[in-house]
């Protein structure tokens, strides 16, 4: 989903969002979106004040309207992107002690990738990892990424420490933390616990990222070519169909059943999302009337595919051959009770705490109170030897009881699946008491 826009002024009236000058017509602008009372509004700047700002700069993928661009001018913006990205993960911006002016832009290029995370520890049960789906402990780390959407604006989405550190986002954490929002909120053994779970020590040598090499979508050297000669090609024909007279455009649209677009229609066709790299095409019928001008002249319609550039894969490599990607190979997470419901019954609110860690770090749920959806009471034997109305409940809804053992077998255990879990469930109840587990 694209968060900014790119496209040439239309007029000398839009000011530039940073150094307030006017953006002179037919020059390059850059426009950050903001969905802002439903509406997607830009905020344009000059390409020099986009790239001086202290956000953080998407990728190719994320301008609107790339494509659309003249082929020298996508060129210079692909390489400032590269060139932004490769400072933020290559070079430590503390250590550029002679090189000031270097130093400062790559900081505060670093800061703004950084901007986009926080820090913190979690204050309740409440927070889900969008990585593993997992519930996050109160009272552990959490990371926080700030990613935006069309439909609901800006939020932010929480992680486990490790589950971010395996993402696309790790990368940009193999240096300095300070510009990290929160960072300097925590204690200096969760700063250390924060280094440690990024793998900030953990094979990072200082030779860590000196070269970074981008590998694309078009990756064979002839499909290369084929993208620029189209993108010159489409440059070339949009020169020469500004000469071309607003008549003769309308019965070119006649005679292909088109309607030319303007005034408010302009606004009304725009509106709508569907987007295709493939459309159904057919070869164009040119007018006999407009035949003899230049740019019909010698131009033979057909039907063709159109290449685009499509956003690059940065990968970063080390100096010793050791390669580490952006794209990082996701683990799979094990979660042998996830959403599976547990009650614990008789427990003081040290052991309860503790229990219940346990349980949400396993993938389960801890409910309140007995309902019908419970795969097993846990409590002790010691317990569920003394008479109550609560366990006459759970033998008559015919629940499992199980205690700790349970846990522990699971723990011990790797890879376990959601279904050997419930399995387990027969080995170690303590109750004589139990509904097929196969049912759950």
């Amino acid at each position: 989903m694209p968060k900014d826009s790119t496209g040439y002024a239309k007029s000398s009236k839009s000011t530039c969002g940073k150094c307030n000058k006017n953006i002179e017509k037919k020059t390059l602008r850059i426009a950050v979106l903001r969905k802002i009372k439903g509406i997607k509004t830009p905020k344009w700047y000059h390409e020099q004040c986009f790239f001086n700002n202290d956000f953080r700069v998407g990728e190719i993928n994320e301008f609107e309207y790339y494509n659309t661009l003249d082929n020298k001018d996508q060129e210079r913006l692909k390489n400032k992107l590269e060139a932004l990205f490769c400072s933020a993960i290559s070079v430590d911006p503390y250590e550029l002690n002679d090189k000031t002016i270097e130093r400062n832009e790559n900081r505060r290029y670093h800061k703004a990738v950084l901007s986009e995370f926080m820090v913190e520890i979690s204050a309740n049960y409440k927070k889900t990892c969008n990585e593993c789906k997992a519930k996050v402990l109160k009272g552990d780390l959490m990371m926080r990424k700030l990613v935006y959407d069309e439909k609901v604006g800006e939020f932010y989405t929480n992680y486990h420490v490790k589950c971010l550190s395996l993402t696309d986002y790790g990368v940009y954490f193999a240096f300095h933390l300070n510009d990290l929002p929160g960072f300097n909120e925590l204690s200096e053994e969760n700063q250390s616990k924060l280094r440690e779970q990024l793998n900030m020590n953990e094979d990072m040598p200082d030779s860590i990222c000196k070269k970074i090499k981008l590998d694309y979508d078009v990756k064979d050297e002839e499909k290369e070519n084929k993208t620029n000669y189209h993108l010159v090609l489409y440059d070339k024909y949009l020169r020469e169909l500004s000469n071309v007279t607003k008549k003769s455009f309308e019965l070119l649209c006649k005679q292909n059943y088109m309607r030319l677009l303007k005034g408010k229609d302009k606004n009304v066709w725009s509106k709508c999302d569907y987007r295709t790299k493939t459309p159904s095409r057919k070869c164009m019928e040119i007018p006999d009337e407009i035949l003899q001008e230049e740019v019909f002249r010698s131009y033979v319609p057909s039907i063709g595919v159109r290449l685009f550039c499509d956003e690059p894969i940065a990968t970063a490599v080390k100096l010793n051959n050791n390669v580490l990607k952006t794209k990082v190979k996701k683990e799979a997470v094990s979660l042998p009770l996830k959403n599976v419901q547990f009650y614990l019954y008789r427990y003081d609110a040290a052991e309860q705490e503790a229990l219940r860690r346990r349980i949400l770090k396993l993938g389960g749920l801890v409910t309140s109170r007995i309902v019908d959806t419970l795969a097993a009471v846990v409590t002790t034997k010691e317990s569920l030897e003394k008479p109550s109305r609560l366990v006459n409940q759970i033998k008559r809804l015919d629940i499992h009881v199980v205690d700790e053992a349970y846990f522990a077998a699971i723990e011990s255990s790797e890879n376990m699946k959601v279904f050997d879990s419930l399995a387990l469930i027969e080995k170690y109840k303590i109750a004589e008491w139990g509904s097929d587990v196969s049912t759950l």
